[in-house]
């Protein structure tokens, strides 16, 4: 793999979940805000003010365990397949951010917009860990997500 496609280039994996988390988390907070002052600027009405953003424990229990163990099942399938096709590593992290993006905008379409860089991040993640096993290429985008994920549920606990 060239290591210049790394976004960071860490051995320690534990390291490396934190780091890749808080990097995953930060860009999608940024691209929601963008998304946020956009509808509040042109008056998009992508946002309504009457949301529901009351999340129960079994929410809860979804956001945090099942998805991300799930969900990165469903990434090194979807890496499987791309890598099949021959396409290159950032191809790869794309067409999985953009299958994500869209999976996730049926539920919410403007949960896609913060999606979309998680799972760029992920899949990122899983790449660049695959090459040691895959246990740890699942740990490098299991846990990130989880880590993400907890922060929603924390944020919607928060507002609600």
């Amino acid at each position: 793999m060239n290591k210049k496609l790394y976004l960071f280039d860490i051995p320690c994996l534990s390291v490396y979940v934190v780091i890749s988390g808080v990097v995953a988390l930060t860009g999608s907070v940024l691209l929601l805000m963008s998304a946020f002052v956009a509808d509040m600027w042109w008056q998009l009405d992508w946002i309504s003010e009457n949301s529901d953003v009351s999340i129960t424990a079994a929410d809860a229990f979804g956001y945090i365990v099942f998805a991300p163990v799930v969900e990165t099942y469903i990434i090194a399938l979807l890496v499987w397949v791309l890598a099949k096709l021959n396409l290159s590593h950032t191809a790869i992290c794309v067409g999985s951010a953009l299958v994500w993006a869209g999976l996730h905008g049926l539920l919410n379409p403007l949960s896609s917009i913060g999606t979309i860089f998680s799972f760029f991040i992920f899949t990122h993640s899983y790449l660049v860990w695959k090459k040691h096993s895959f246990k740890k290429a699942y740990l490098a985008a299991a846990l990130p997500h989880v880590m993400v994920n907890t922060a929603v549920v924390v944020l919607g606990f928060a507002i609600s």
